[in-house]
């Protein structure tokens, strides 16, 4: 996981780790490792963040990001870290209100998993991606107010019933859709101004012929294959624009998830990736990819970038 350089030698690409979780590592590990530090900077320095999991389908994303209730994962943990310092008010967090939304990509269209219906507990609303001052966001989602953490399960478990999932031949809880759970601090729900913490959940990569997708499953992986090209293109283009004077457009209007990653990646806020790899001979390939693509991430320097429109 988050690799920091790369170097290549006989046709062998050869990755230094800044941590490296096996399979003995707890949830409450990969938490104090990764996000803690994050999660603290919010508290002490009001600066948002973004955390992510990359990696190919079945290689345990979903469970490091949500977990059980046995070993809950960083989100949960993340989540009751900031509020027991609300709660404590530690650096004055305790005048901010917890607020939360869960949105999910699926098939380039973007629905709001929180929206209500009476009539229909799977229903999700279908919601537009909109730009204002160069910035993309999701127009008008449906906002929880968390004032406990049963709150927060409540809203959590309600998306996760909404997702897209399906079974292939290798993964049995296949997800279809990149979720992402944005947990935004701010004085009122009418506050402009606001601190947020946005972690997601990607879908994994597939290869057609590792998983058997025909169909609908086929269309789906080509959609998420897509959109983790467009946002492994954008973290090319920002590490090559850290680099040198000509500088390329960074391609975020290819797609809906790289579109929502442009404020984080453009400004200067905090951001982890979390890279998930399956240890078989027969992902290799996958897991180069992944492995290749979090060694770019680590690289990307923190710079304001301008964001030219794509013809």
């Amino acid at each position: 996981m988050d690799p920091i350089t790369l170097r290549k030698f006989n046709g062998i690409s050869s990755f230094t780790f800044s941590k490296i979780f096996d399979e003995k590592s707890t949830q409450s590990e990969v938490f104090d490792e990764t996000c803690l530090t994050l999660i603290q900077e919010i508290i002490k320095k009001r600066k948002s963040g973004l955390i992510f999991t990359y990696g190919m389908t079945n290689a345990g994303k979903t469970f490091t990001v949500v977990g059980s209730k046995e070993q809950p994962g960083i989100l949960p943990q993340s989540l009751s870290y900031l509020y027991e310092k609300i709660q404590s008010g530690e650096n004055g967090i305790n005048k901010f209100k917890v607020f939360c939304n869960f949105i999910e990509i699926y098939n380039e269209e973007v629905f709001d998993l929180l929206a209500n219906d009476p009539k229909n507990a799977k229903f999700k609303k279908k919601v537009n991606i909109k730009e204002k001052d160069k910035k993309f966001f999701v127009q008008d989602p449906t906002y929880c107010e968390i004032n406990k953490l049963q709150d927060f399960n409540s809203a959590l478990n309600k998306g996760i019933n909404k997702k897209v999932q399906c079974s292939n031949n290798i993964n049995l809880n296949s997800s279809r859709s990149h979720t992402i759970f944005k947990i935004i601090l701010k004085t009122s729900l009418a506050d402009e101004e606001e601190i947020t913490l946005s972690i997601v959940d990607l879908a994994g990569s597939e290869r057609a012929n590792r998983t058997e997708a025909q169909g609908k499953e086929l269309q789906e992986a080509c959609k998420i294959n897509q959109s983790l090209s467009v946002l492994g293109k954008c973290m090319e283009a920002l590490k090559h624009n850290s680099i040198f004077l000509n500088k390329k457009i960074v391609p975020f209007r290819e797609s809906k998830l790289s579109m929502l990653f442009q404020e984080y990646f453009s400004g200067d806020q905090n951001i982890i990736m979390i890279t998930n790899i399956n240890p078989r001979k027969e992902d290799f390939e996958e897991t180069m990819r992944a492995l290749n693509y979090s060694c770019i991430a680590k690289e990307i320097k923190k710079a304001k970038i301008v964001v030219n429109p794509i013809r």
